[in-house]
């Protein structure tokens, strides 16, 4: 497969994410301030945000053309309030959107993968969610060329 699966579980996340609580931001790269973030702090609205990362741990040759990949998602969720309470509720919100089941599309196909346990912490002013993901994926198998002429000198 030509396919980032890093890229694709990531873009998933951000799916759920965006479906689930549309009115915040979602960053994966750096955190900015884009035009949404100013104008809520312009009207006096929360800035509420979330940072994804996915984050590989291994890549286990599972056979000729299948590869283990174990990943970590990782979700920080930051609120004004910052109240231990909030976050709380918010942690269990987020547990139902992606736990039992993270789906995602790969190869053509639509994937889904247990979520066995959805880590939460909360520290530095953010609530902090893990999960780890582990699931095989396929390679293509490459076509072998055909046998060409082969050419035999004899001196």
């Amino acid at each position: 497969m030509d396919q980032n699966i890093l890229q694709i579980i990531k873009d998933a996340a951000i799916g759920l994410l965006k479906a689930n609580d549309p009115e915040t931001e979602v960053f994966t790269e750096e955190i900015m301030r884009t035009e949404m973030l100013e104008d809520m702090e312009k009207q006096g609205l929360d800035q509420r945000w979330y940072y994804v990362e996915v984050i590989p741990t291994s890549f286990k040759t599972e056979g000729m053309y299948e590869t283990e990949v174990a990943l970590t998602v990782s979700i920080d969720y930051y609120e004004p309030e910052e109240s231990v309470r909030q976050y709380g509720e918010k942690a269990i919100a987020l547990d139902a959107v992606l736990r039992p089941v993270f789906r995602f599309d790969y190869g053509g196909e639509r994937r889904a993968i247990t979520v066995q346990r959805l880590n939460a912490s909360i520290s530095g002013r953010m609530l902090h969610l893990t999960f780890p993901l582990t699931f095989l994926v396929s390679d293509e198998e490459e076509e072998s060329p055909l046998m060409g002429e082969i050419e035999l000198i004899i001196n």
